[in-house]
């Protein structure tokens, strides 16, 4: 099951448009917040989302970008997945269990 959670990026784009996430800013439990500095990154895969269309029949969007990239944390590199909601302009975190 996944977790998503709304996230702050700090974003830059490439001579060719494309995005390049370079920080992220968590907030933790107590309320603190943690900026992690993005190591490396793969280019963006569309992520299907899939929602219930008319009668039932399910339909897919293209309309999330999904980053999976390396951060380091307390000296531990941890891969992290990012979704970039195009519409919304919004980022999110995904958290696997």
């Amino acid at each position: 099951m996944e977790k998503i959670e709304p996230v702050s990026v700090i974003c830059s784009f490439d001579s060719g448009g494309h995005i390049v996430p370079l920080r992220i800013r968590i907030e933790d439990a107590e309320q603190i917040r943690h900026t992690y500095a993005i190591k490396s990154y793969k280019q963006p895969s569309f992520y299907l989302e899939r929602h219930e269309g008319y009668l039932g029949r399910p339909y897919q969007t293209q309309n999330i970008l999904e980053f999976v990239c390396k951060i380091a944390v307390f000296e531990q590199e941890k891969i992290i997945k990012l979704r970039y909601f195009v519409p919304d302009m919004e980022w999110k975190i995904v958290y696997s269990s």
